[in-house]
């Protein structure tokens, strides 16, 4: 392995020791935490509301409001994709003193180590976090988790063009690319919300959400693909709205989708009138 390949093959284990690290903090001292994962310049935006950190002075600020929110409080990692110096972390939030959890989507920037000997900082994050939409059992809050199948597919760009590829058919007919990318048993999960079976279920949510939003556009940000599962933060707008979201896939033995965990507030398309009855019988709260 030389030059490029050896850094970024070192960087890379950096961020997984990072990620590995950030839970293990957040469960002891998350002050400590924010001071070892975090670049003090950290700038952290939240895909379903407004909320911006600059500094590290705001991040433990922002740490104290989640100490008095859910007293001791701790991230477990449910998994980690790494592509230097980016990186897709999901995780399950638990709140051992209401036995209550809630689930969580970072993409992190990670930058260079501060000086030798030391490990790399997270200078930027795209997170997902909904309290309110907590749950007391951990299998309902967290969703459907299909095991990998540790099959290379290729490399970023084998990736990146089933994700292009895939946009650019949702955008024409999402229901036809729905029946092309899904494999017949697929399990769709909005996060934290609901979960329905089969590729004829999720066929009707999506036909259901293109009525009511004829106009919606999905552009992709980021991807990020380790053997079955592929991460993608994306903004969907319909010209009068627009949010980022998060999706991610695991793909079957003939990579077919068969599993697709969705991070996206509907909130943004409900106040318009727009978003679609996806099962999960009540409205969500606000932010």
């Amino acid at each position: 392995m030389t030059g490029g390949r050896a850094d970024a093959g070192r960087l890379g284990t950096d961020i997984l020791k990072l990620a590995v690290r950030f839970a293990d903090l957040w469960a002891v001292d998350p002050h400590q935490m924010a001071d070892e994962i975090y670049a003090p310049s950290i700038h952290m935006e939240s895909m379903a509301g407004p909320t911006v950190i600059d500094g590290i002075g705001m991040l433990h600020e922002l740490e104290d409001r989640l100490a008095a929110l859910i007293p001791g409080h701790r991230h477990e990692l449910v998994r980690v994709l790494v592509a230097p110096p980016a990186a897709f972390l999901e995780t399950t939030v638990v709140g051992p003193a209401t036995g209550e959890y809630a689930q969580a989507a970072l993409w992190w920037l990670v930058g260079d180590p501060a000086g030798p000997g030391s490990l790399s900082q997270v200078a930027d994050e795209i997170g997902w976090f909904q309290w309110a939409h907590r749950n007391t059992d951990s299998v309902a809050s967290r969703g459907t988790v299909p095991p990998g199948d540790r099959r290379c597919r290729g490399g970023a760009d084998w990736y990146e063009r089933l994700v292009t590829e895939a946009a650019a058919a949702l955008g024409a007919d999402a229901a036809a690319a729905a029946r092309r990318y899904l494999s017949a048993d697929v399990v769709a999960t909005h996060v934290g919300h609901a979960e329905v079976h089969g590729l004829d279920a999720v066929l009707d949510v999506v036909r259901r959400f293109s009525a009511a939003s004829p106009r919606w556009r999905i552009e992709v940000s980021r991807v990020i693909g380790d053997d079955a599962v592929v991460a993608v933060l994306f903004n969907l707008g319909n010209g009068r709205t627009q949010t980022r979201g998060t999706l991610v896939a695991t793909l079957d033995a003939v990579d077919a989708v068969e599993s697709v965990r969705l991070y996206l507030d509907w909130d943004r398309f409900a106040a318009d009138g727009q978003a679609p009855d996806t099962g999960d019988g009540h409205p969500d709260p606000g932010h």
